[in-house]
């Protein structure tokens, strides 16, 4: 009995997964449709709903640019209750850009401020000074002349900014 029910039972979902696909044009549905035959008609079947389950996940968060090593993964991922993204964007496009800005004191227009930092900026390396730059030439503000530069690791740059006022 079980020889034939089985197959039958697996034939069947695969008619459904066709079918739903070809109406609906969504394969997760179609996957659902399946899986949900598969686990009506036989509790066994949850052996095979579970693998199906986590491979239309990973394939749904592939499709949205989030990328799992392998199943076990995925499944760890269910219990992460904190994630730690660190300032250079390496989660992200690896590419900082200034998006917004606060001022504390509103006397000192914002492009003054840009312009100093992005020259003391120039210097340097780091992506979020790259960030700072390319803000500054955005909005065609000249970087004006530096000297005494000092990178300090881990803690910034600093350098003198000599102004003439006439």
């Amino acid at each position: 009995m079980t020889a034939v029910f089985v197959p039958v039972v697996v034939v069947i979902a695969l008619i459904t997964f066709g079918v739903t696909w070809w109406l609906t044009g969504m394969i997760d549905t179609a996957l659902m449709h399946a899986v949900s035959v598969l686990v009506i008609a036989c509790p066994c079947a949850l052996g095979l709903a579970t693998p199906a389950a986590i491979m239309a996940g990973m394939g749904v968060a592939a499709r949205h640019g989030v990328w799992f090593k392998d199943a076990q993964s995925l499944e760890a991922a269910g219990n992460i209750d904190t994630v730690v993204l660190d300032k250079t964007g390496t989660l992200t496009i690896g590419k900082p850009t200034i998006v917004d800005h606060v001022m504390v004191d509103k006397s000192i227009a914002v492009d003054d401020v840009l312009q100093i930092a992005a020259s003391v900026e120039a210097h340097a390396s780091h992506p979020l000074a790259t960030a700072l730059v390319n803000a500054a030439t955005e909005r065609n503000l000249p970087l004006m002349n530096v000297t005494d530069i000092s990178v300090i690791k881990g803690a910034g740059i600093q350098a003198i900014l000599k102004v003439w006022v006439w």
